[in-house]
């Protein structure tokens, strides 16, 4: 059960190679297939998964730093529960970092029935299951566009031959030889292009040797225990890496302790065992098992890039309530950004509210199994019911009479507080499940149909006008759209032809005239290790792109990548259809810090150590400079000339309230409890002269028109000299 069937590359004992068949059909396996949708996949008002009828917060960025490689914290949250959850993450129940992404081996029974399993968990609360592999046997799900290689071999086997192999040849020879050489390893990519993730036992760093690892596979392979490999680390396609290091040993024994980022950066996570201790499986809450660790700050704590007295920072703090419950995100500058609030003691991580900073609290509601089915926010006494949501989940009846005929198909019916009303049909289940349509207030109906991979197949608008995708077996790539519908339009195609890494090579669309003219054609050229060499356009204009000189991509012999370059992605010079030349030159960090283009002129560019543009100087001797206050906005900026634009927020939200421009005239902004702007106003004011820190208030103005919102929250206009109001635009 689960092993492959007869596939192209296979080898057999006489003759070579099979040609023909599938190179993906397994025998009595759906391997691959996560345990549910995807949690940042459609979602409705603040936000809400109408699929799973979960709560999500498909990704929130506390901080990135620039830099090959880089390390950037994004919490996620879902409400969901999976079947095969996780060990609940350093933040908390519900919410999951990129991070602690790992993989679960789960051992067979024995009796040779079940033969095991490795169960993915993908950082955003999914389990993704696959077989058991052998060194240097490959994975593959189709749906998630993910593989799984379990290393132990040098080189891949039946690369030669094409398959799943030959596309992953080139990224693997980037991983480190001792990586590839240990069976302990295992490692996952989304694309053929890396960057490698490298999940190992808590024991095995990505230095580990060869010797050991025989001596782990044996062990491993008589072991009658499930364990569980971490995230050790990133590896790109140029060798960069990417680490990850745990506690040895200790109170956060196995937690993730530093992560160094390609540019040599080096974040410690600062840990707090906060809640208690649920080990129990499964436990009883819905979770995971729960150490009670959580992370409390994470500090920059080495930067070759910035000067040492700063060091170590805290970019990030978080807080928890006694159960440890993320309760609070505090950013770098001390101010408190995100609030949560959360259901009682027998729902733990169960979020009921949260907020920005200076915004209402959004409220949540849940039926018995767990799904949201109401949303309110409590915007002021005057609009009481806000922005609420009511979620109903009711199937649609079967309907034999339809062509074709139609299974019972679940739903979800999403009502405002306005009454008005938008149905979501699915199709498919677990990870599978897909929008299959959705039927607005006034009738429309949107349709979208997928393969049994789940992978977009055809889509239609309301009108009937539909585009109809072609995918490659083998890639799972798109190589065909066409228009379908009773428009002009309809019958009107475009092919796109792949390298085997999934890059385009040429592009072919129908031409605009009709059948009769000459298709429009754009081609690319890449090298061996995928970086873009020319593009000639549907004119036949060439632009064409040169890079730091790099070693042969292939090197079967090679243990290891030769020396880099230090940016070898990143182009040092432009040369367009006109044969001009621009010159690039690019800072440590990978950000473009000098450009000369084809008649010699020079544009320098300098950063803060955030990665934020602080000066541009041109050829002349210009410069435009820009200062910012400690949440990263702009507050100053000076242009060519000298002239000063000042930029004021609000202290809470953040919202932009004032530009005071060179001159004396001024931008004015009001807005509501959501930011959104009510009222602007336009006019000039004595003093423009002041400085501060951004967050004071703006001086008055002297009357100038100005747009705002009425009480029916339409757009109108009112003069400040002449009492008269015109509508200019209406708002839902």
């Amino acid at each position: 059960m689960g092993k492959p069937a007869a596939r192209q590359t296979d080898l057999t004992k006489k003759g070579g190679p099979i040609v023909q068949g599938s190179r993906t059909v397994l025998i009595g396996t759906s391997g691959g297939v996560a345990c549910s949708a995807c949690p940042g996949g459609v979602t409705e008002g603040h936000p809400v998964n109408p699929l799973l009828g979960a709560k999500v917060l498909p990704g929130e960025q506390d901080f990135a730093l620039p830099g090959p490689l880089p390390f950037a914290l994004t919490r996620s949250y879902s409400s969901h529960q999976s079947p095969q959850p996780a060990p609940v993450g350093l933040l908390g129940p519900g919410w999951w970092l990129p991070g602690e992404a790992s993989l679960a081996h789960v051992p067979g029974d024995g009796d040779g029935d079940s033969p095991g399993a490795l169960r993915l968990h993908d950082g955003r609360g999914r389990c993704i299951e696959f077989e058991p592999l052998a060194p240097g046997e490959i994975a593959h799900s189709a749906s998630e566009g993910l593989w799984l290689v379990r290393c132990g071999t040098g080189h891949l086997p039946g690369a030669a031959q094409g398959g799943h192999a030959a596309r992953l040849a080139g990224i693997w020879n980037a991983l480190p030889a001792v990586i590839r050489a240990d069976a302990r390893i295992t490692v996952a990519t989304a694309s053929p292009l890396g960057p490698w993730w490298v999940f190992a036992p808590a024991s095995a760093g990505v230095a580990a040797t060869s010797a050991t690892a025989a001596t782990a596979v044996a062990g491993t392979a008589g072991a009658g225990v499930s364990h569980r490999d971490t995230l050790h680390g990133l590896c790109d396609r140029f060798g960069r890496v990417q680490r990850h290091e745990h506690h040895a040993d200790g109170p956060f024994a196995g937690h993730l302790h530093t992560v160094t980022d390609g540019a040599g950066r080096r974040y410690r996570f600062e840990l707090e065992r906060i809640a208690p201790a649920t080990l129990a499986t499964p436990p009883t809450h819905g979770w995971g098992p729960d150490a009670g660790v959580r992370l409390v700050a994470v500090l920059l704590e080495a930067d070759p890039h910035q000067p040492r007295e700063g060091l170590p920072l805290a970019l990030v703090r978080y807080a928890y309530t006694v159960r440890g419950e993320l309760a609070r995100v505090i950013d770098h500058a001390g101010r408190t950004v995100r609030q949560f609030d959360y259901a009682d003691a027998a729902h733990p991580g169960r979020m009921t509210g949260h907020a920005h900073a200076g915004r209402p609290m959004t409220r949540y509601t849940y039926d018995a199994l767990g799904r949201v089915i109401s949303q309110t926010t409590q915007v002021s006494q005057t609009t009481p019911h806000g922005l609420d949501l009511h979620f109903d989940y009711t199937p649609l009846p079967a309907d034999a009479a339809a062509t074709p005929p139609l299974p019972e198909r679940a739903s979800t019916l999403v009502t405002d507080g306005l009454g008005r009303q938008r149905r979501y049909v699915f199709s498919g289940q677990a990870g599978l499940a897909r929008v299959a349509e959705r039927i607005e207030a006034d009738g429309a109906r949107f349709a979208w149909r997928h393969d049994s991979a789940g992978r977009l197949l055809e889509r239609t608008d309301t009108l009937g006008r539909g585009v109809r995708h072609d995918i490659d077996a083998a890639t799972g790539l798109v190589v065909g759209i066409t228009e379908v519908g009773t428009t002009g339009a309809a019958g009107r195609t475009q092919r796109i032809e792949r390298d085997a890494l999934g890059l385009p090579l040429r592009h072919l669309a129908s031409a605009p005239e009709g059948p009769g003219g000459e298709p429009l054609a754009s081609a690319w050229l890449h090298d061996a290790w995928g970086r873009l060499l020319e593009h000639t356009d549907a004119l036949g204009q060439v632009t064409r792109y040169r890079y730091p000189e790099m070693p042969a991509a292939d090197l079967p012999g090679q243990p290891d990548l030769p020396d880099l370059p230090d940016l070898p992605d990143l182009p040092i010079a432009i040369t367009d259809a006109r044969g001009g030349t621009t010159a690039l030159q690019w800072n440590a960090l990978g950000l473009l810090a000098r450009r000369t283009d084809c008649s010699g002129r020079t544009t320098r560019w300098q950063y803060d150590a955030w990665g934020r543009t602080t000066r541009v100087q041109g050829e002349e001797g210009w410069q435009q400079r820009t200062a910012y206050d400690d949440a990263g906005r702009p507050i100053e900026t000076a242009d060519a000339l000298a002239r000063t634009t000042r930029y004021r927020y609000a202290p809470d939200s953040g919202d932009l309230l004032a530009v005071d421009h060179p001159g004396g005239l001024h931008e004015r902004f009001t807005h509501d409890a959501w930011g959104r702007v009510v009222c602007y106003q336009y006019g000039s004011s004595e003093d423009n002269q002041s400085k501060g820190t951004g967050t004071e208030a703006p001086p008055p103005l002297t009357p100038r028109p100005e747009n705002c919102r009425d009480d029916a929250a339409r757009w109108v206009l009112r003069n400040g000299f002449v009492a008269q109001i015109a509508m200019l635009m209406p708002v839902d």
